[in-house]
């Protein structure tokens, strides 16, 4: 795995390049390239499965989830609107449920079904670019829906 201290600087939220770097980051299946994306002490909250992951070894344990849960999962952001170092991302999330889906105390067996979610992410980031904070809006029961889950 990568070392924050090595890791290449990334792009910032300003850079015309930023969304297709973010994407590549989340929708590429390298955990090396995501944990470059995001601060040491990044947090991640995914309020669509009410979980908050605090630091990068902890949003890479999330990474890791969600690819179990669809190892061909592709997160594009499609607009983004920047103020300084805090910027507003919508994406859709999209994939095949080819692995167990954890809901609340239940896991699902996996579906095989396609999905596509469309969600907004609310983030800062740091003098580097690397993602301070990150909180994606979605519709889980839109997710489950989906792929077969009944809530």
């Amino acid at each position: 795995m990568t070392d924050q201290t090595d890791a290449p600087s990334t792009v910032r939220p300003g850079d015309p390049s930023f969304l297709d770097h973010y994407r590549r980051a989340w929708s590429s299946g390298d955990e090396d390239l995501l944990r470059t994306a995001f601060a040491e002490d990044g947090v991640y909250i995914d309020t669509g499965m009410g979980h908050t992951y605090t630091g990068v070894h902890d949003v890479a344990r999330f990474f890791r989830h969600m690819l179990r849960f669809s190892s061909d999962t592709l997160v594009d952001f499609t607009s983004i609107v920047v103020d300084g170092e805090s910027f507003t991302a919508e994406w859709t999330w999209s994939g095949t449920a080819d692995g167990p889906l954890s809901l609340g105390d239940q896991v699902h067996p996996a579906t095989g079904r396609t999905y596509s979610v469309p969600g907004v992410a609310v983030c800062r980031a740091d003098a580097c670019g690397r993602v301070t904070y990150h909180r994606d809006y979605y519709d889980v029961r839109d997710l489950a829906r989906q792929v077969g889950i009944d809530l």
